[in-house]
């Protein structure tokens, strides 16, 4: 279904039932500049979208005081049950092209620019010191 005839270069489309995300035709060639801030408990999905970001967007700075955690190079754990002893082992059932030479797994993924501030006192879904010093920056190197 359409988003609307205002802007027919977009698109919702079904996720998990309920759930929408919206797909784009083109690319806004409005947006210059992007930033994605991380930190160090940023992992697996997170990575893999970082990962994805870094390779594919010219647009898109990276930025963080910390490396991502690195768990990305083996994923989509099957567990087995070991009845005796209680327990399970996940076994990976997919693993990243290039190992070991491309690893995110030992230091994760380095940002762009790292942000020279300590993790803000409270950690919103809003404004913190970080945004507003990732948005300074984005301004002065306009």
């Amino acid at each position: 279904m359409k988003l609307s005839s205002q802007n027919p270069d977009s698109e919702f489309l079904s996720l998990f039932g309920n759930h929408l995300i919206k797909k784009y035709k083109k690319i806004d060639k409005s947006v210059k500049k992007a930033a994605l801030i991380i930190d160090n408990s940023n992992g697996s999905n997170t990575e893999a979208m970082v990962s994805e970001i870094k390779a594919t967007s010219y647009r898109t700075t990276i930025y963080g005081r910390d490396n991502t955690s690195g768990c990305l190079d083996f994923s989509n754990l099957a567990f087995i049950h070991f009845k005796h002893y209680d327990c399970y082992f996940g076994v990976p059932m997919s693993r990243r092209i290039g190992l070991p030479e491309t690893s995110i797994d030992k230091n994760g993924i380095a940002p762009d620019v790292r942000i020279p501030l300590p993790l803000p006192a409270r950690l919103t879904d809003n404004i913190d010191e970080w945004v507003i010093w990732v948005a300074e920056q984005l301004e002065n190197n306009n």
